[in-house]
């Protein structure tokens, strides 16, 4: 869980970086004398609405957490209970459980090295672009990012990449739906858990091939 807010994190320093890069045209072409380009103004807008709702992502995953912390000592007491270990060594292999447990179905990728990275990348790109029902917003070596999904039975796929604590490098799949009744009840239901879990399974296909 503290990976995927490292991942959504890194997501928003991205984010950050093209907004300054917007702004930055926006104020070269008003100094120029120039009025500034509407597409540079919605670029702009909707930079700040994708680091919104990132940051609210942030926020529901720590509120996630917070509920998981408040029954892992009761966890940590049948696990004991059932292996006579100790509570530090029971935790390491509970940290490691639910890293796997993450990886099937929050929607996350290990990459095992740097070719098989590139490659998990290409596949994960195409992954977002098969899944989504909106275009694609921006497309860079560390991140592919869809439009906000515009009708209620929307979904909006993205995938970061990002290095964990060892080095080692990760990548995250996120799903947006619409700002809607219809859209919570979207990516809360069934068909965006099976977009989540299906996407280490297709990665590994493809990669096999």
């Amino acid at each position: 869980m503290d990976e995927s807010i490292r991942v959504y994190e890194k997501t928003v320093e991205i984010l950050r970086e093209n907004l300054d890069s917007a702004r930055k045209r926006a104020a070269h072409a008003e100094r120029s004398g120039k009025k500034v380009p509407v597409a540079v103004l919605k670029q702009i807008d909707k930079i700040e609405n994708n680091i919104k709702t990132t940051q609210l992502n942030i926020n529901k995953v720590l509120e996630k957490r917070k509920g998981i912390e408040t029954k892992f000592d009761k966890e940590i007491e049948r696990f004991l209970f059932l292996t006579t270990s100790n509570k530090a060594n029971a935790k390491k292999v509970s940290d490691k459980m639910a890293e796997l447990k993450a990886a099937d179905t929050l929607g996350l990728y290990h990459c095992k090295d740097e070719k098989d990275c590139q490659l998990a990348w290409e596949e994960a790109t195409q992954f977002v672009i098969l899944n989504s029902t909106t275009g694609i917003n921006f497309n860079t070596e560390t991140l592919v990012m869809g439009n906000d999904p515009i009708k209620e039975t929307g979904i909006s796929l993205s995938v970061s990449r990002s290095k964990r604590e060892n080095n080692k490098v990760s990548i995250f799949l996120d799903v947006r739906c619409h700002n809607s009744t219809i859209g919570t009840e979207l990516c809360q239901g069934q068909k965006v858990d099976m977009i989540r879990r299906s996407f280490k399974p297709y990665i590994e296909t493809a990669l096999k091939k």
